[in-house]
């Protein structure tokens, strides 16, 4: 398995937190992003995905979001058109608009915490199905990109 720093690139916010800030493998189908990452011998909690860390990954299929991940950043998945999955823990209370923009074939979001006004202004075209732990919550649409 390929270290996790020749995927992706990290940005150091604070003297013990870090954010995705964009990837070094543009041909990357599955991203497991951890809660914690060692940058230079000391450990970083990752808080954030930046603005268009992964915008246009056309490769990248199926995306697991570290338990620490408290904002997803405007663009952020936007046209990664193979995203069909992606896994968004509890922790997740922001995520700016346009994330999944142009993601045709995002069909699937997992997310912890109850779906809410956040995913209505992710710029997703399609049927969702959101998730609580196994539960299903609900299924909506969100055909609008403004």
């Amino acid at each position: 398995m390929e270290n996790l720093d020749q995927i992706l690139r990290f940005g150091i916010l604070t003297d013990s937190t870090c954010e995705v800030i964009g990837v070094n493998d543009y041909s990357v189908e599955k991203v497991v992003i951890p809660s914690s990452v060692e940058i230079n011998g000391i450990t970083y909690a990752i808080t954030s995905i930046r603005n268009r860390a992964f915008m246009n990954c056309n490769k990248l299929r199926q995306v697991v979001v570290g338990s620490g991940v408290e904002s997803i950043g405007e663009l952020a998945f936007a046209w990664c058109d193979q995203l069909s999955y992606i896994r968004i823990p509890f922790a997740t209370v922001s995520i700016d608009e346009y994330v999944f923009v142009g993601c045709s074939k995002l069909n699937h979001i997992d997310a912890e915490r109850r779906p809410s006004k956040f995913l209505e202004k992710t710029g997703c075209m399609g049927v969702f199905n959101a998730y609580m732990g196994a539960k299903c919550v609900s299924k909506f649409f969100a055909n609008h990109v403004h």
